[in-house]
């Protein structure tokens, strides 16, 4: 029906059941909830159009172009997704009716809190939007958006956010899930697990802030920093580019490691310290080379 996309190096799917559906210029929709096989990847997603479509229906990922936590943007136009057909409320499609004890451990569908239907009776775990999450040893916080990896169509975790005074979102592997209840979603590791989980920030605001700081709160000055670029993906920072000395690109490193939400950094800043010398360098072994007999 759709091509498949072909991801950039820094795209990810951060989807959360509940955003609105976008095809070309026209909200569509809400997420319902993402279909998940057995083996964790994303079949697609359902959309819950009624006001617009008149019925839910089913959209196979390769037809999702992007997807932030504030909305999903998919390849179709308006037109094309009326033209499907709509999906009856307790099915799914072909291949995901697998109610067998390996498949239930790992399948899922996730919902919209906010849908208000009744859940699929088919096989599955209905993860909702704003749902509890429990570690072995007690209640570690709520659902909040899942990642998906556009290359591989793959879950690779969901975002849990912590806290309720000081709030915290870190991502939890799919794999820790051991069963999921109505309300609530049951973890197989204890709570202190998740302390040492990476937070979970949007990659953006990673990058606007490693920019902040490097222009607006470091010793660094223009010259250091006007041919570095910055970015961002899954919370990992990359820098390239240029800069003056071994100095600079190790301090730019570590104002890099020290914002908030950055997982790793990987320096790729070449510095003209180092090109100078092996320019030095290829002059001497040219010379050597000419005076040889």
């Amino acid at each position: 029906m759709a091509a498949r996309r072909t991801p950039t190096v820094d795209s990810r799917f951060e989807i959360r059941p509940g955003t609105q559906v976008i095809a070309g210029n026209d909200q569509v929709g809400r997420v319902q909830r993402l279909i998940l096989r057995p083996d964790g990847e994303v079949e697609g997603i359902i959309i819950s159009g009624w006001l617009v479509l008149g019925h839910d229906v089913y959209v196979p990922i390769e037809a999702v172009e992007s997807a932030d936590p504030n909305a999903v943007h998919l390849s179709l136009s308006l037109a094309e997704l009326s033209r499907l057909p709509p999906l009856d409320g307790h099915a799914v499609p072909a291949g995901d009716d697998d109610t067998s004890g390996s498949s239930m451990a790992r399948a899922a569908f996730l919902r919209s809190a906010a849908s208000g239907q009744a859940e699929a009776s088919a096989g599955g775990w209905p993860l909702r939007a704003g749902q509890r999450v429990a570690a072995t040893d007690g209640d570690v916080g709520d659902l909040d958006v899942v990642l998906v990896d556009p290359r591989t169509d793959r879950a690779t975790g969901f975002v849990v956010r912590k806290g309720k005074l000081i709030v915290r979102d870190v991502i939890v592997p799919i794999d820790w899930v051991q069963s999921v209840e109505r309300d609530r979603i049951s973890l197989s590791v204890p709570r202190s697990r998740l302390d040492s989980l990476p937070e979970y920030r949007p990659d953006d605001e990673i990058t606007r802030d490693v920019l902040d700081a490097l222009w607006y709160r470091s010793e660094l000055g223009p010259a250091d920093l006007q041919y570095v670029d910055v970015r961002t993906r899954d919370g990992i920072v990359e820098l390239s580019g240029h800069t003056h000395t071994e100095r600079t690109r190790k301090k730019i490193e570590q104002v890099a490691r020290g914002v908030r939400g950055v997982i790793d950094v990987r320096n790729y800043l070449d510095t003209y310290e180092a090109l100078e010398a092996a320019v030095r360098e290829a002059q001497r072994a040219a010379r050597q080379a000419r005076d040889s007999p």
